[in-house]
């Protein structure tokens, strides 16, 4: 299953009421950073968090852990994120103060990547703000970006004896789909393609289907479930589903993200086992080694490899095409599950998948319940946009597998045309 995940949505609404000499009150604290996807390099940031200062290369103040003041001018540097044919951008994540007095007239901040105008914004009213620009063309392919930001107001902070602008919390480098208006906007069509699959059950709300997986979510039972005796943490329909799928389907090769203790992989062989593919194999991968128990399993032996990289780490996702081309291929997804990561593993891994073939996508159903407090952006919101885009267009979903109702990936079972 997932872990413990929490989206970049801080408020600094109170900033705006605040005397700019006292912290705000009640300002939450930093979460981890909005996206881990792979741990190359710092493409996201809190400016408060103490291990990036090195990254606060001008105009930054000292102060709260969950957010600084800014000089009117101010730079960052971030790191380029690890994707590739892709329009990036800088997002930063900042209040508009009352202190401005923008009765006299809206700010304009201007945003500048390594020495090449971005965009520029007007914010016409206090209050919190996202700034998203497409980094140029001409800074694209850098390795790291100078972020420079100008603001056109200023107060005159009266303990500092200093000029100040505005309040950061963080800044961030992303693919289109990683910036908050995006994420956003993707989070209602992931509730309404949620609510439209939900709705197909004759004689079954909506709220009842919500509140059935709500309620199975949170029981410790079917995170206190075991394969051959190592934990296993699915859903006991969709692996039902999934062992159909093998049966049908015969796959040389399943490929699995996200191996945690092991038992998933377990399973998948044991199921290739009883279907007599001796030749076929399981391909597991995570970040971490927490399944040395599975190993000691005979089936771990003989069916399963285990690659320990980030899912999302294109070099080794070729070498993979590579093994498997030519070959049955069965793939499911069950690592990180914040949208930018899950679309990403949509759009490396579903080439590797044979036509007639499936990829699984898990967890949809958090984006929909939701099972975890907030607007969680995840599996679903990820398979509403790959669906769109020409990959995914070789996709359809194949709503015969969710003949249980009780299924943690509705949306997600995609069969290739």
């Amino acid at each position: 299953m997932m872990a413990s995940f929490r989206p970049l949505i801080l408020t600094v609404s109170a900033l705006a009421l605040l005397s700019c000499g006292r912290p705000p009150s009640g300002t939450p604290s930093a979460p981890p950073p909005r996206f881990h996807a792979l741990a190359l390099g710092v493409n996201s940031f809190h400016l408060g968090e103490p291990q990036f200062r090195s990254r606060l290369l001008k105009g930054v103040l000292d102060g709260d852990p969950a957010w600084r003041w800014v000089e009117p001018a101010f730079a960052l540097l971030v790191d380029r994120p690890p994707v590739r044919d892709r329009d990036l951008f800088v997002e930063l994540q900042f209040g508009v103060p009352g202190e401005l007095d923008l009765t006299k007239g809206p700010l304009t901040l201007v945003c500048k990547v390594n020495g090449l105008e971005a965009c520029r914004e007007k914010y016409a009213a206090a209050g919190d703000y996202w700034m998203a620009c497409r980094v140029p063309d001409g800074a694209q392919s850098a390795s790291q970006w100078r972020v420079e930001y100008q603001a056109d107001r200023s107060f005159a902070h009266p303990a500092l004896g200093r000029s100040l602008s505005l309040p950061v919390i963080g800044i961030g480098a992303f693919e289109l789909e990683g910036t908050h208006r995006f994420q956003q906007q993707q989070l209602l069509r992931a509730r309404d393609s949620y609510a439209a699959l939900a709705r197909r059950w004759q004689g079954v709300s909506l709220e009842e289907s919500r509140e059935a997986l709500s309620i199975f979510h949170k029981l410790p039972t079917w995170r206190s479930a075991f394969f051959e005796g190592v934990p296993i943490l699915k859903n006991p329909f969709d692996l039902w589903v999934m062992q159909e799928i093998i049966i049908e389907t015969k796959p040389e090769f399943i490929i699995e993200t996200g191996t945690l203790e092991g038992g998933s992989a377990l399973f998948l062989a044991s199921i290739l086992d009883a279907a007599g593919l001796a030749g076929s194999r399981v391909i597991t991968i995570d970040v971490a080694t927490g399944h040395r128990a599975a190993e000691a399993n005979p089936l771990w032996e003989q069916y399963v490899e285990f690659i320990q990289s980030s899912s999302s780490d294109a070099a080794m996702v070729q070498s993979l095409a590579s093994r498997v081309k030519g070959h049955r291929t069965f793939i499911t997804l069950d690592s990180d599950h914040s949208m930018v990561h899950v679309l990403r593993e949509l759009r490396l891994y579903a080439p590797l998948v044979h036509s007639g073939g499936y990829l699984v996508v898990e967890d949809t159903h958090l984006d929909g319940v939701p099972s975890y407090e907030g607007n969680y952006v995840g599996p679903m919101a990820a398979v509403e946009r790959f669906l769109e885009l020409d990959g995914g267009k070789e996709f359809s979903r194949d709503l015969s597998r969710e003949p249980f109702l009780m299924t943690f990936n509705p949306g997600g079972w995609l069969r290739r045309k």
